[in-house]
């Protein structure tokens, strides 16, 4: 698991792909956050195995995903790094990927939206002149 996170970390790098940078150092308020974030970092990318299946092993029920050449267990920390992520996105950072999103990921994509639009009304602006030159030509020659 190790060495293929270290190939796609080595295929992110290689292909300049945005990924979330958990804070660190000045950034961070307290030394607990600061650790707990340079930890994270290390895991990344994060494994997450759905399951498709419950087990009962032991007398407890597993959640489990099945393949020809095993089973792996979502909630083993060895097989799977979703209890991890889990807490991650509804705990520990949620109000840090909210507020990325709304203050970086939203505003990028509205302003890009609507540059296009004021971009895109010019044309049709344009577009709707020229119709009307047209129009007002064809008006003349036909009188």
């Amino acid at each position: 698991l190790v060495l293929f996170k270290q190939r796609i970390m080595n295929d992110i790098a290689f292909h300049n792909v945005p990924i979330y940078d958990f804070p660190t150092g000045e950034d961070v308020d307290d030394d607990e956050t600061a650790e707990e974030n340079t930890e994270l970092r290390m895991m990344l990318p994060f494994a997450a195995v759905g399951c498709e299946e419950v087990l009962n092993q032991d007398g407890r029920p597993v959640r489990v995903r099945t393949y020809p050449w095993g089973v792996v267990q979502v909630d083993n920390d060895e097989h799977s790094d979703f209890d991890r992520l889990r807490y991650v996105l509804l705990n520990s950072h949620i109000g840090e990927l909210r507020d990325r999103t709304q203050d970086q990921l939203y505003e990028l994509y509205r302003t890009e939206k609507l540059s296009n639009n004021v971009t895109g009304a010019a044309a049709a602006v344009a577009e709707v002149a020229q119709g009307v030159a047209g129009l007002s030509m064809q008006r003349s020659v036909a009188v």
